[in-house]
């Protein structure tokens, strides 16, 4: 992901740098490839699923004296991996959890100091899943050894890629807690049938049933039918995946 914005103030900022990018850099010359430009109020969002595009474009528009001088281009700085640890005992806290892991799996060497616990949730079953913050070198001993014991029971370790899904406005990006049209009932769209003006929770449609559509699939024209928002295994979530892992810093360039 990369953000460019004009340099002086314009009227029509994502206006005017799509004509900058397409009046001075060829993508075909520059190797630019599975590229979406998402207009913006301050300018164009560019989305991949390859970090390297993101560098080339950067370098293309540093290499053009028009863009460089017309054009600023952010990007964000990728975070490291997060690790999905399930079947946590219920009663150990974050500290407790991390310091456990460590002791009892030195090989991992995860560092107590560095590692984060960004997320905690409850289980079926009653057992904590918590997701960690861990540093490049971490996650790839954890990867290679996913069973982990932990005090009195076996853990299993994930890679954490959760794109947040709204169960009231069926999108993708944000929870029903954040969702900026929640505060009018009449804007509920379905994650199930794909319908407005009613939630998933309150849909009878059953999974399997023929009226089964995904909202956030119709809205970009992709095969929608036979599937509710939210499933892993079509093509929208899986793209979106895809971005979210080029943000990832695994370490290397």
């Amino acid at each position: 992901m990369a953000f460019l914005t004009p340099v002086g103030v314009t009227e029509a900022p994502a206006r005017d740098v799509v004509r900058l990018l397409k009046t001075n850099i060829n993508p075909v010359a520059k190797d630019i490839r599975d590229v979406t430009l998402r207009h913006t109020r301050y300018g164009v969002t560019v989305f991949t699923n390859n970090a390297q595009t993101i560098t080339d474009i950067q370098n293309a528009i540093n290499e053009n004296a028009v863009t460089r001088t017309a054009m600023t281009i952010r990007i964000p700085a990728r975070r490291n991996p997060h690790v999905r640890f399930s079947g946590v005992d219920p009663d150990l806290g974050p500290e407790e959890f991390l310091r456990l892991l460590d002791e009892r799996n030195p090989t991992l060497q995860i560092g107590v100091d560095i590692s984060k616990v960004k997320v905690t949730f409850r289980e079926r079953g009653g057992t904590k899943a918590y997701v960690v913050e861990v540093d490049p070198e971490a996650f790839r001993r954890i990867m290679a050894s996913p069973c982990l014991s932990v005090g009195w029971t076996m853990v299993h370790a994930s890679e954490d890629l959760h794109v947040p899904t709204c169960t009231f406005c069926a999108s993708y990006g944000h929870r029903r807690s954040s969702c900026p049209a929640a505060a009018d009932p009449t804007n509920a769209v379905c994650t199930k049938c794909g319908a407005e003006g009613h939630v998933g929770a309150a849909c009878p449609v059953r999974m399997g049933d023929a009226t089964v559509c995904c909202a956030a699939c119709r809205h970009v024209g992709l095969e929608a039918v036979g599937h509710p928002t939210g499933f892993s295994g079509f093509p929208l979530l899986q793209e979106k995946v895809a971005r979210l892992r080029a943000r990832m810093h695994y370490g290397g360039a």
